[in-house]
């Protein structure tokens, strides 16, 4: 699966560093594997190609979905411009907002991640 992170008030800089932010927490806490895609270097530029806001995650046990949202509703809380795309690998995306993960939408948003991610 893929998570595209975006924000209307975040500054590229910022939203990489969340990205990488996000990434250490569900490695480090969820136990899930999330990586930048790798990309192709451009002619004349410097260092390794980076995607902005994108990450790679392994797929995922039933167990593991509760704690990716977890995870997601920690950075929300951070950001309330904050969303983040979920596609498959057959193409098919979710997109969770901060207003997605309030209190009273809590448990209905993480059913429908769960149908998401296991379908």
């Amino acid at each position: 699966m893929e998570l595209t992170l975006r924000s209307s008030e975040l500054s590229d800089d910022r939203l990489q560093r969340v990205t990488e932010e996000l990434a250490a927490v569900l490695q480090n806490e969820a136990g899930i594997s999330a990586q930048p895609p790798e990309g192709e270097a451009q002619v004349g530029s410097r260092g390794d190609p980076i995607t902005i806001g994108v990450l790679l995650v392994t797929a995922l046990s039933s167990g593991a979905v509760g704690a990716l949202f977890n995870s997601l509703t920690a950075f929300f809380q951070r950001s309330k411009t904050l969303e983040i795309d979920i596609k498959r690998a057959d193409g098919t995306s979710l997109t969770l907002k901060s207003e997605n993960v309030s209190e009273e939408d809590r448990d209905r948003t993480l059913e429908h991640l769960r149908e998401f991610v296991e379908d």
